[in-house]
């Protein structure tokens, strides 16, 4: 067990990123806790364009990602601020523990 997520090394997380978007934008998506998404740092998962309405689907060994993509507006050039997201937990007092479902939900606008 590692002390950060209280799970075994070789459990993997799901990771579902869901365009939200009316036009394809450019999207960053890498496993770590550096910012911006393309530090080398960070393990690169995808860069590239997803399409409006579509959903990408990967795993991660780690406990976080990190996620950008561009604006509507500009789907070539204007990038979000880097957000994290971590496998979910379910905490009670100063004490957390993973929860059921490990998978990581992300939406892009």
């Amino acid at each position: 067990m590692t002390a950060s997520s209280g799970l075994r090394a070789n459990e993997s997380a799901p990771v579902v990123v869901t365009s939200a978007s009316r036009v394809d934008l450019r999207v960053q998506i890498s496993e770590g806790l550096t910012s911006p998404c393309d530090s080398g740092n960070d393990r690169m998962l995808f860069d590239g364009r997803l399409a409006a309405g579509t959903t990408f689907r990967t795993a991660i060994a780690g406990d976080c990602v990190c996620i950008r993509s561009t604006s509507p507006s500009f789907p070539n050039s204007d990038w979000s601020t880097p957000g994290l997201k971590c496998r979910p937990k379910i905490c009670r007092g100063r004490v957390c523990r993973p929860a059921p479902d490990p998978t990581i939900y992300l939406s892009v606008y």
